[in-house]
């Protein structure tokens, strides 16, 4: 559930920026418009702009400036999807940006390097298809152009046309490469973003997961600052010192909290000028610094310092340790090593004792033995087996997974004990 949450705002945080570069590009569509405009109705003589047909230029910069300001519109409130929307703007920038440039007397007036910059914009924003269909329209609306005299028989000869056609030629294929380069370069941004997402979820759900087990961990953790305020704490440290979980605002005081171990923590970060290794911690400058307490919520603990950097004032982490835990453990880890020991001991009873079974056997096979002799192996016999016995119940003892379940009457076994207990 929190990788899909994750993704989806990912996602969304990924449109979000799509829409926002449309509508930076929106702005610099309403700067030319405008300025157009301001050209067309307020300075119409400075050449080149609407030098050849001033009103079809001040028709067209009116309506660019119409549709820019829809734009604004439109792309706050989102009502076409994202594709549609740059589909119709980067068309509208074409035609628009041609009739302008028709208008100021074609290609020398250099307004065709408004239409580069069109089809870069509509590069980064579309696919690849789109975009070269684009950068073939606006290369063909530019053709169209520079022979519209002709086509409309202004112009008598091709020879006074064919001059131009190496510059429409060379802005068409500066219009392909355009398409072609903001296209990759628009494929590495998007790829370079999902990689960022998808390491954005890996390391949101990494820190979910150290989140959980820190929670979760039946050692306190705390994570204190220099000066005593508890910045973090997961639920055992919030168990043994009767927390709750710390506000960014007002962090608890750990003085308040837990004196002993404020005053450990405070020796601690005194000690060597507050400069710590992960080794020194670990080491006898660790040990020395710290003892077990027992808090307000009557629970023994001891605690454990880690430096948080290379100086005292990054802070601490502390570790709080149950000493009945601690002392179940090592009650634990002596009951193993006696059961070992008891295993060995009875493993070298038993060499002896066999010997000792066997040559009481031998003895009791020959035949001139009187009768007091006999009865001696009988001892040396019965005596062995006893032992034997004895050891095979210590060896028993020691295998606590082997156990032999039985069934017995408990009402007649209770009145056979209070009869002998009574005796």
């Amino acid at each position: 559930m929190e990788t899909g949450l994750s993704r989806t705002e990912s996602q969304a945080a990924i449109e979000g920026q799509n829409w926002r570069l449309l509508g930076y590009f929106n702005y610099y569509r309403l700067t030319i418009a405008f300025a157009a405009v301001a050209i067309s109705f307020f300075i119409p003589n400075i050449p080149p702009f609407g030098s050849r047909t001033p009103m079809l230029f001040q028709a067209a910069a009116l309506v660019y400036a119409v549709l820019g300001t829809s734009g604004l519109l439109t792309i706050r409130e989102r009502r076409l999807d994202f594709e549609t929307h740059t589909t119709l703007l980067t068309f509208a920038d074409v035609a628009l940006l041609t009739i302008l440039m028709h208008a100021s007397g074609g290609l020398p007036s250099g307004l065709g390097m408004l239409l580069l910059i069109a089809i870069a914009g509509g590069s980064l924003m579309l696919g690849r298809r789109i975009t070269v269909f684009y950068a073939s329209l606006a290369a063909i609306a530019v053709m169209l152009e520079h022979s519209w005299d002709y086509l409309t028989g202004s112009v008598a000869s091709l020879l006074d046309l064919s001059q131009g056609y190496p510059q429409v030629g060379m802005l068409g294929v500066g219009f392909i490469a355009t398409a072609f380069l903001g296209n990759m370069l628009a494929e590495r941004l998007r790829a370079t973003e999902a990689l960022a997402e998808r390491r954005g979820v890996d390391l949101a759900n990494l820190t979910q997961v150290n989140a959980l087990i820190i929670q979760h961990m039946q050692i306190g953790v705390l994570v204190c600052d220099a000066g005593g305020n508890i910045r973090l704490n997961n639920q055992a440290a919030q168990k043994f010192l009767g927390l709750g979980s710390p506000s960014p605002a007002k962090p608890p005081v750990l003085t308040v909290v837990s004196p002993d171990l404020a005053i450990q923590l405070f020796r601690w970060l005194g000690d060597a000028g507050g400069r710590a290794t992960p080794g020194a911690v670990a080491g006898e400058r660790g040990v020395r610094s710290r003892s077990a307490f027992t808090t307000r919520n009557g629970y023994q603990v001891l605690p454990r310092f880690t430096a948080l950097g290379d100086d005292k004032d990054a802070g601490a982490l502390i570790f709080l340790e149950d000493m009945a835990v601690l002392k179940q453990q090592a009650q634990q880890m002596k009951m193993e090593s006696l059961a070992r020991l008891t295993a060995s001991i009875a493993h070298e009873i038993r060499n002896p004792l066999g010997a000792l079974s066997n040559a009481a056997q031998l003895l009791g096979e020959t035949p001139q033995q009187n009768g007091e002799g006999r009865r001696l192996i009988k001892i040396i016999d019965d005596q062995s087996r006893r032992m034997n016995v004895i050891v095979e119940n210590v060896t028993q003892l020691s295998r606590r997974d082997r156990v032999s379940p039985m069934r017995f009457m408990l009402d007649p076994w209770l009145r056979e004990f209070a009869r002998q207990y009574a005796d």
